[in-house]
């Protein structure tokens, strides 16, 4: 979005928004947009994210994709939340997409393509009113209130943010040990340091100064996904502290569930397939499936811990059964294009003249219905 916005102008009278980014429409062109479904899994850590801004299909093409929803869809202040809150309750980003913006990844690559075409490139022009602006009514906050906001705008961030969250917290703390929003706020930031019994320290201290029982529960569900989140993604170093603190995290969470949404528990369990080698995995699994048939969610994170760890066979009847028993398609779809994406990786890293490669073409190539997955794993 700041992409799209950088070539904002204003002469007080008029002022345009999504003037076209010459080096990106010159770029796109020449080069084709990337995959949907890769734009849309990047995360700020991905090789794709951290390329050159001016040399990068992706940077180019998320430009092109915002450009087209500011422009062309439906109001983002309607669209938007609903993508947001899709995410957060895990459903992957293709499906939460077309879940928000009513279109599937064929029908955006159809609709960008002919979006990149247009000539001239579209811009939004508006006409400034002559008269002088009402004044814009605010409440000023008071000095905790202004503390507390920091901090949570901190806590989201790295360690020097969050360093700089505490102190914020320990100056209302300080004037207001009662205050039960800054206990709350400390909660989430101490989950976010791994200090698990200081999260659950202030979560007490927040019951005793009276929080509100929803902000409560509420928050007692994200300090222990957070918990479970970043224990799974310990260093392979502490993978005995990790699985404890992971299955710690998951026990309070099944033993908060009455007060809870179910999506807290169905994430947890989720999440804790992701252990290597965790015992319990099929049975949180097959108990997980058995009390959400429908969950294409755990069946999607049950695939990808196969294909971390190149089991392909036990992947491949994952995919099967998918086929057979979830009710939404689009799960099953999924499932098949996550897999043939990580099989051609796999593929592409053998040597050339390696056996190995044969039989796993074959036995996925009688396994894949889809087309677009067929043509990731076989080539167009």
């Amino acid at each position: 979005m700041a992409e799209v916005f950088t070539t904002f102008w204003s002469d007080g009278e008029k002022a345009e928004l999504g003037a076209s980014n010459a080096d990106y429409l010159v770029f796109l062109r020449d080069e084709g947009l990337v995959e949907l479904g890769e734009l849309l899994d990047v995360a700020p850590r991905s090789p794709a994210y951290a390329e050159p801004t001016s040399k990068s299909r992706f940077h180019a093409s998320a430009w092109l994709l915002t450009h087209y929803l500011l422009l062309e869809g439906e109001a983002l202040s309607k669209t938007l939340p609903i993508y947001t809150d899709a995410i957060a309750r895990g459903l992957p980003d293709a499906i939460a997409f077309e879940k928000a913006f009513g279109l599937d990844e064929a029908q955006l690559r159809a609709a960008l393509e002919k979006h990149l075409a247009r000539e001239p490139f579209p811009s939004l022009v508006l006409d400034l009113p002559r008269h002088e602006s009402t004044p814009v009514s605010a409440r000023k906050l008071s000095k905790l209130e202004a503390h507390e906001a920091f901090a949570r705008i901190l806590t989201a961030g790295g360690r020097p943010a969050r360093a700089a969250a505490r102190a914020h917290l320990d100056a209302v703390l300080d004037q207001a040990p009662k205050r039960a929003g800054a206990w709350l706020a400390l909660a989430r930031l101490e989950a976010r340091c791994d200090a698990a019994r200081s999260a659950h320290i202030a979560l007490e201290r927040a019951a005793k100064a009276k929080a509100d029982a929803a902000e409560l529960a509420q928050t007692q569900g994200e300090v222990e996904l957070t918990l479970l989140s970043r224990a799974l993604r310990a260093p392979v170093a502490r993978e005995g502290s990790r699985g404890r603190a992971a299955r710690d995290a998951y026990a309070r969470l099944v033993a908060l569930r009455p007060a809870l949404p179910s999506a807290y528990l169905g994430h947890a369990k989720a999440c804790l397939l992701d252990l290597p080698e965790d015992p319990r995995c099929e049975e949180i699994y097959r108990e997980g499936r058995a009390r959400f048939p429908a969950l294409g969610e755990l069946v999607a994170l049950r695939l990808q811990a196969h294909l971390k760890r190149q089991r392909w066979d036990a992947a491949r009847e994952l995919v099967e059964k998918a086929q057979r028993t979830l009710p939404d398609r689009r799960w099953a779809v999924l499932c098949e294009r996550r897999a043939a994406r990580a099989l051609r990786r796999h593929l592409d890293s053998l040597p050339a003249k390696d056996p190995a490669g044969i039989p796993l073409l074959e036995s996925w190539g009688e396994t894949l219905t889809d087309t677009e997955a067929r043509h990731l794993l076989l080539g167009r």
